[in-house]
């Protein structure tokens, strides 16, 4: 989870508005994600393998972790190896 947090942060950093990052910077308990509402690539105006949400497990696992709710998880915080 914070691996890819600092991946998502790495990305945005260098190819991203700062803006896309104001957010993060913002808040103290926060994670990047990606994620995509319908799975896949468009052709056209159509989705061929149909919409479906993909890769939402991830945030909300995060937010869950970070509010104590999930057993077991790491109490390590979510910026740890981000460089800015």
């Amino acid at each position: 989870m914070y691996a890819e947090s600092r991946d998502a942060y790495a990305f945005l950093a260098h190819r991203a508005s700062p803006a896309w990052l104001k957010p993060f910077d913002d808040c103290a308990d926060c994670t990047l994600h990606f994620v995509a509402a319908t799975g896949g690539q468009a052709r056209g105006d159509r989705f061929p393998h149909g919409a479906r949400p993909r890769r939402v497990l991830a945030p909300l696992l995060s937010i869950f972790a970070m509010c104590g709710l999930l057993p077991g998880a790491e109490p390590v915080g979510p910026r740890e190896g981000i460089v800015r």
